[in-house]
């Protein structure tokens, strides 16, 4: 059976180091120190005034290990504004390489794909799995959808984008994705 996704682009960076979770906890919106090994959330990155720096999500590979991705465009401004912060702490904060299919519907499937994360996930009634590779290649199993049916479904679903929902102005509570 092949999987319909859509790959999307992203920029990633990897948070880690002895005090990559503490360091995280302090400068994201969720409960970092909270999370498990495999563990993915949405997060927001504020500036000091409370409003949005980024739009993101915070896979956790192991306790002071993370995966971070956000809008294409937007890596650079994550990885400025993190290093802003980081003075004395025992962390590394770097672009990586990696890449991005989004199915649309979630057939919770086993992951059977070398080298790849799979994170399923609901947002306002929409099932999604996000599959996440270091290699660019189109695995097979897949089969490449229009990624103008990621972009109807994203707006019908209500998930914000940098540059189009959210801009540096934005607070949080104004997304109504957020109690």
């Amino acid at each position: 059976m092949k999987l319909d996704v859509v790959k999307r682009e992203k920029d990633f960076l990897r948070v880690f180091g002895n005090e990559a979770e503490s360091y995280l906890q302090g400068q994201l919106s969720q409960d970092v120190e909270g999370m498990l090994d495999g563990e993915s959330r949405f997060t927001f990155l504020l500036q000091p005034s409370g409003k949005v720096d980024a739009w993101l999500r915070i896979y956790r590979q192991t306790q002071n290990d993370y995966l971070l991705d956000v809008d294409k465009n937007y890596g650079d401004l994550v990885l400025a504004r993190l290093k802003r912060f980081l003075l004395r702490t025992d962390c590394t904060v770097e672009i990586s390489n990696y890449f991005l299919y989004t199915e649309i519907a979630n057939s919770r499937i086993e992951n059977s794909f070398v080298d790849c994360f799979a994170i399923p996930y609901s947002w306002f009634g929409f099932e999604f799995t996000d599959y996440i590779f270091k290699n660019e290649s189109l695995p097979e199993g897949f089969n490449l959808m229009d990624n103008q049916l990621w972009e109807e479904t994203r707006i019908k679903a209500g998930i914000p984008e940098i540059g189009k929902e959210i801009d540096e102005s934005t607070i949080p509570a104004s997304l109504g994705i957020v109690d």
